[in-house]
């Protein structure tokens, strides 16, 4: 499913100087979003559409026709595929659409608004039909019980106090830290959530810079739900953190809000910045892989192996099957490489700054090119300081 959205953002892109959606996918996604991508369970479909209707969205209010309509098909698509997977794409939809609209309907034109309209208003109605029904259950759900029946009473304000002060352990979960993948079975190394969080605060430190108020306050938005939501379901339910609700479950809205800070400054970073951020992703991406590989091969309790051919217990016998090592090898170099041409593909502007994405100057491919000698904006006003 992601592979068929990640062609459609090409196609709908192509000509348009915008981050492409798998570079989106891959900083947002290691290693917790790569893990459930990959699987048979309904989070991969919840991830990968929310993480690509926003995307198809502002595509719809920026690119034109023959672009548009690769746009609106996987808008549409991402749309689907993520309220047919779990029952809390609906409220992430419609925080997406919220997001989107605020984002960059204000400076789009009449056409590209009234398709936006269009599409976003049957994908509202849907979201907000499937809310009013029992498929949205899950949010309904105020209380849980112990595994021997004994429900869960707590004080509300302990609840409250204990969870504002260890909500950051559920965000580093997205970047491999605790509970540790699948069902909190797969504990990863240290220097794996260390990678990714460089890479996340250089990124989040960058957006600081933006000019645009606007986006600023989109990306506040969401970075506020991605704390209020499990909050609120934690407090609602006696939970603490770490109990039920896991970091799977609100994934989808950190793409959204690292897509939304990618999007606006993917193109003012230098080549050596993106190499950087290349080599580090690489690294927490081959660790995450080969501790998976182990915990499924050997036993997550087998940290001195170093060769996972030699004692592998779980592992297909026939001979045409790769080894784990082998898997791990090129599974690691696959990445890599995906990492690099993407790179490559952004390129670098030694740190000059390049008009955003919504000028008109700097939004069209070929007017890029003459975006060198586009002076940068308040140079005036800094000459005649």
């Amino acid at each position: 499913v992601l592979l068929v959205l990640l062609l459609l953002g090409f196609l709908a892109s192509k000509d348009y100087r915008v981050p492409h959606l798998a570079w989106i996918f891959i900083i947002s996604s290691i290693p917790l979003g790569n893990f459930y991508i990959a699987s048979v369970n309904t989070s991969s479909w919840l991830i990968s559409g929310i993480g690509s209707f926003w995307y198809f969205c502002l595509l719809i209010l920026r690119v034109e026709k023959n672009n548009q309509r690769y746009a609106i098909v996987g808008a549409v698509l991402s749309a689907l595929v993520a309220l047919s997977a779990r029952s809390e794409a609906a409220p992430y939809l419609l925080i997406s659409l919220i997001a989107i609209s605020f984002y960059g309907l204000r400076r789009s034109h009449l056409l590209e608004r009234l398709t936006y309209l269009i599409v976003s208003g049957l994908v509202a109605s849907l979201s907000i039909f499937l809310l009013s029904t029992s498929m949205a259950g899950r949010f309904a759900q105020t209380s849980f019980v112990y595994n021997d029946g004994t429900p869960i009473i707590r004080s509300a304000r302990g609840v409250f106090m204990s969870n504002i002060q260890n909500i950051p352990s559920l965000f580093l979960g997205f970047m491999g830290g605790a509970p540790g993948l699948g069902q909190q079975d797969t504990e990863m190394a240290s220097i794996v959530p260390g990678c990714v969080v460089v890479v996340v605060g250089f990124l989040l430190l960058g957006s600081l810079v933006s000019t645009s108020r606007r986006i600023r306050a989109t990306v506040l938005f969401v970075g506020t739900l991605l704390i209020v939501i499990p909050i609120y379901v934690f407090q609602k339910s006696s939970l603490l953190v770490g109990e039920e609700v896991l970091p799977r479950y609100i994934l989808p809205l950190w793409v959204l809000f690292l897509g939304l800070v990618i999007y606006e400054r993917s193109f003012e970073y230098s080549r050596s910045q993106y190499v950087s951020m290349a080599i580090l992703l690489s690294v927490a991406n081959s660790l995450a892989l080969r501790q998976n590989l182990l915990r499924n091969t050997i036993g997550i309790d087998a940290y001195s192996v170093v060769d996972l051919n030699r004692a592998n217990e779980w592992w297909w016998k026939i001979g045409f099957i790769p080894s784990p090592m082998i898997v791990w090898f090129f599974g690691s170099l696959a990445m890599f490489v995906s990492i690099l041409v993407l790179t490559t593909m952004h390129g670098g502007t030694g740190g000059i700054r390049t008009p955003g994405p919504f000028e008109p100057s700097a939004f069209k491919a070929d007017a890029f090119v003459h975006s060198a000698t586009v002076p940068l904006r308040n140079a005036s006003a800094r000459s005649a300081l």
